[in-house]
């Protein structure tokens, strides 16, 4: 997934968030509740991916965001921008 989709992908899920009030609970801002569950989707994709490797099995590519500074970053700005809409 390229770092605009990455981008984006973080961006509707703060939204997402936003929508349902999902962040209430633990009075966290959307957008790092956001990264955190960004975060999670990482940690799942690098698992499987040991598990693949110890298995012997082809390395899945597609779903993990490298660059979760900057969708926490871009995510931040626009979390204002939906507040504000």
């Amino acid at each position: 997934m390229n770092l605009d989709k990455q981008q984006q992908f973080g961006i509707e899920l703060t939204a997402l968030l936003n929508r349902y009030s999902a962040e209430n609970d633990s009075d966290t801002p959307d957008f790092i509740l956001a990264a955190y569950l960004i975060s999670c989707l990482n940690a799942f994709h690098s698992t499987v991916q040991s598990r693949r490797h110890w298995w012997g099995d082809k390395e899945i590519t597609g779903f993990t965001f490298p660059h979760i500074v900057d969708v926490t970053t871009e995510t931040a700005a626009t979390q204002q921008e939906v507040e504000h809409s």
